[in-house]
C-alpha cells in the first residue's frame, strides 16, 4: 500500500484527494492542515450577475 501525505487542505489539496480516491491502487492518505477546517484559505465572494 502506498502512503501519501497531502500538506494543506485548501482547494488544491482537496482536488488532489478526490483525484487520488478515484485510483484503483490501495492508498493510505493523510492530510495535514494548520487551520481548524478544510478549505479555510479559500475566500470566495458570491455575487449576483445579470444575464
Amino acid at each position: 500500500m502506498k502512503k501519501i501525505a497531502i500538506v494543506g487542505a485548501g482547494p488544491t489539496g482537496i482536488y488532489t484527494l478526490f483525484s487520488l480516491l478515484e485510483q484503483q491502487t490501495p492508498l493510505s492518505i493523510s492530510i495535514f492542515e494548520q487551520a481548524d477546517e478544510a478549505v479555510s484559505g479559500c475566500h470566495t465572494v458570491m455575487r449576483k450577475t445579470q444575464n
